[in-house]
């Protein structure tokens, strides 16, 4: 590498980048709500959505993968969804199966949060 080029290179570990004044810029679409939340989040660690992301696309280059498990909540699986409205459909029609259960708001809050 000739000297002129070394002098636009910063290095930065046993990585380099070329060092210009501006970054490309990545944008993409997300929901407002989830932006801000994000947005206090990250401030709350000591950094910006930018910097986050950079460590995100650092990680995954590194890797060659998504740095998080990706599932499917099983609720929205088709078998699940399935089902419940097979129940909807025998309570709608006065035939459900069983006995039926009554729970207090509560009750079904703490279901949800132990799972």
């Amino acid at each position: 590498m000739c000297s002129t080029m070394l002098n636009n290179i910063k290095f930065k570990g046993d990585k380099y980048m070329k060092n210009t004044k501006a970054n490309p810029v990545v944008a993409f679409r997300m929901d407002e709500t989830l932006k801000k939340d994000m947005e206090r989040t990250f401030n709350e660690m000591g950094m910006t959505i930018s910097g986050a992301f950079t460590l995100f696309a650092k990680a995954v280059v590194r890797s060659g993968a998504i740095p998080f498990d990706i599932m499917v909540d099983p609720f929205y699986r088709k078998e699940n969804q399935d089902e419940i409205e097979r129940r909807i459909d025998l309570l709608e029609t006065g035939k459900s199966e069983g006995q039926q259960v009554v729970m207090s708001l509560e009750e079904l809050e703490e279901i949800v949060n132990d799972n």
